[in-house]
């Protein structure tokens, strides 16, 4: 029984994993098609920085999911919205810094890393335009686990794993149809994150969203 609740809660995990990967994949794919290999190689200089978000969002949603978990089982369903609320602020604070860095600075940011003048340029583009959905990627991190924690792994995956497809779709239209090269690939990523937050603080907020 308890290996088939472990998973239970194990295969949405894995399944919004590989969703994740597919809109990293995505936006490197079809900026290739679009630009060639220095748009390749520019998306790939960025990410790193992008990926910082995931790395800080996590780790303080691991906390997230510690504290869920205890206070949903002791049913103390005050105090865990109050774990809530503040992971989701910490969790702002923390990035809102890296926003403001990327949008400043991604130039010098992608150079370190970076090499070649076209590549570093298609970087700088897709670092400053993606720094926007920065927070809002970490935040997903943060509501997936409080879900998690109450012992909901279904729902995230729907959400994430709907918000790689809206990437996917997204970018198709804007690097192919509107041909934005890089800048429409960050545009893609950093719609679909807002719009999956603003999913899970709704659930959230109204315990449960339509049909998930």
């Amino acid at each position: 029984e308890r290996v088939e609740r472990a998973t239970d809660l194990a295969w949405p995990r894995i399944v919004t994993g590989l969703a994740r990967m597919s809109r990293s994949t995505a936006d490197v794919a079809m900026v290739g098609i679009a630009l060639g290999p220095p748009a390749i190689a520019g998306v790939g200089y960025a990410r790193p920085f992008w990926g910082l978000a995931f790395a800080l969002g996590g780790g303080i949603a691991g906390g997230t999911i510690s504290l869920v978990s205890q206070r949903y089982g002791a049913e103390a369903y005050g105090e865990l919205a109050v774990a809530v609320k503040a992971s989701a602020l910490l969790v702002t604070l923390v990035t809102v810094p890296l926003v403001a860095l990327y949008l400043l600075v991604p130039g010098p940011l992608v150079d370190i890393i970076g090499s070649g003048r076209e590549a570093v340029a298609y970087g700088t583009e897709y670092l400053a335009v993606v720094a926007l959905g920065v927070p809002f990627a970490a935040l997903n991190l943060v509501g997936s686990r409080t879900l998690v924690g109450a012992d909901d792994a279904w729902t995230p995956m729907v959400l994430r794993g709907g918000g790689a497809a809206l990437n996917i779709g997204l970018n198709a239209v804007l690097i192919f149809v509107l041909e934005m090269g890089v800048v429409g690939a960050a545009v893609g990523t950093a719609v679909s994150n807002v719009v999956v937050t603003v999913a899970f603080a709704v659930g959230l907020a109204r315990g449960g969203l339509p049909l998930i």
